[in-house]
């Protein structure tokens, strides 16, 4: 069998660039500059989903989650949203953060470095979020093309957590928290790996109603889970 690469990515991913982040990122910050020079509140306008600045953040992360690997081909775009991988909230505790904690504003919160496009399900599940350990924060963070490491995906579409970072407490935290291990994850990977194989189908193949016909089904009974 086939071994998956990334957990969030099929086979029908890898020419997306998905991985270039960084460098995305960097380009949005001259686009976003050049219509806001005085703020670095980069969530302030983008976290309007009507705004061209949320439409070109979604476009960093090719319309997919960052954490779980969802994409538009399984839920509708209106459920992506702007996750704070460090959580807003920590600008209300008094105590009990981690060091490397300290030193974040609200305005270093909402900057471009700490934005992660999201499903609304990851989003929700995720919270308040953050790791005890700067190190782990840094594997964690889905613009560090680490995640590949830390989280895998088996030949049945499981997503589990390698057995390097098995006793990670900050990994196993967030594995909790995002409910990787769901079996909502594996419908969503097989759904995405279906959208692939019939994207590649001519119409004139035997199976291309077929296919076609069962999508629409599967995908009806998808989205109203959301």
């Amino acid at each position: 069998m086939r071994k998956i690469e990334d957990y969030r990515l099929t086979n029908g991913d890898y020419n997306s660039h998905f991985f270039d982040v960084q460098n995305k990122k960097r380009e949005y910050m001259i686009f976003f500059k050049e219509n806001h020079p005085k703020t670095n509140n980069v969530y302030y306008y983008a976290r309007n989903k009507r705004e061209k600045e949320n439409l070109k953040f979604r476009e960093i992360y090719s319309y997919r989650c960052a954490y779980c690997g969802v994409n538009t081909k399984v839920i509708d775009s209106s459920k992506f949203e702007i996750d704070h991988f460090i959580p807003k909230s920590i600008t209300n505790k008094k105590e009990g953060l981690p060091d490397y904690l300290l030193v974040y504003t609200e305005e270093g919160l909402n900057s471009i470095g700490n934005l992660v496009c999201s499903c609304q399900v990851c989003n929700r599940w995720k919270v308040d979020f953050y790791c005890g350990e700067e190190l782990n924060a840094t594997l964690t963070h889905p613009d560090n093309n680490s995640l590949n490491q830390v989280f895998v995906r088996n030949e049945n579409f499981e997503i589990s957590i390698s057995k390097k970072y098995q006793s990670n407490p900050d990994v196993m935290k967030l594995f909790s928290k995002l409910r990787l291990g769901d079996q909502l994850r594996r419908i969503d990977f097989f759904l995405m790996e279906l959208h692939d194989f019939f994207e590649n189908l001519e119409p004139s193949d035997p199976l291309y109603d077929k296919i076609a016909t069962l999508l629409i089904k599967i995908d009806k009974k998808r989205k109203f889970c959301y």
